[in-house]
């Protein structure tokens, strides 16, 4: 079965799969290979709910990274031309893999944990997400039809394109599919955090209408 093949649902898993992205006014998450702001807040709101999950990326994102693997995670690189196999850092060909992978991770977690008080090894994440898919463009449409929630920090402006761009990246527009996908209040912010910045931005988040 090819990935344009898989057709699954978030309940096909053993785990609960989110996704997090950055985006301005118009879903922009990326240009030439960069963020188009610095927000420190920001990053540490991604550090926070991602640390100690598996993150699944595509190439692209793996090289956009100051510093590769993030640490505290398992990096997952979805790539058909990678050969990667760390400790914290490994590459699959195909979504299949992914799950496969993720399954076999969750399982030797619980092994571990054995006899150890209830709620061990639950996610200390606020989302009870186990993993999360972190980008590109491409890896966040593959994965969605398998993802629970989406964790989005909304920039409150429209970053101004220039000619010299070349690669303009977009996420998908959860927020224009209502009928699929529903504002989380308890899990968004009720205020625009840094309003007086120059990239005031807010944590919106979406659950999946089951």
């Amino acid at each position: 079965m090819s990935d344009k093949q898989l057709n699954l649902g978030p309940e096909a898993l053993d785990f609960t799969l989110g996704a997090i992205w950055a985006a301005d006014t118009n879903a922009l998450i990326g240009v030439d290979g960069d963020l188009p702001w610095h927000i420190p807040g920001d990053f540490k709101h991604f550090k926070n709910a991602t640390l100690g999950c598996p993150i699944i990326m595509g190439r692209g994102c793996l090289e956009s990274l100051p510093k590769a693997p993030l640490p505290g995670r398992l990096n997952i690189v979805l790539s058909r031309t990678l050969n990667l196999s760390e400790p914290n850092l490994v590459s699959v060909p195909t979504i299949e893999a992914v799950i496969e992978l993720l399954n076999e991770h969750f399982t030797q977690l619980k092994a571990q944990a054995g006899s150890t008080a209830e709620g061990e090894g639950a996610p200390s994440n606020p989302y009870g997400v186990d993993a999360w898919v972190i980008g590109g463009a491409q890896v966040y449409e593959a994965f969605l039809p398998l993802t629970s929630i989406v964790v989005t920090s909304q920039v409150q402006t429209a970053v101004e394109l220039k000619p010299e761009h070349t690669r303009v990246v977009h996420a998908p527009r959860v927020d224009q599919d209502l009928s699929n996908w529903q504002v989380l209040p308890d899990l968004s912010d009720q205020e625009v955090r840094d309003p007086l910045g120059p990239w005031p931005w807010q944590v919106v988040t979406y659950g999946r209408k089951m």
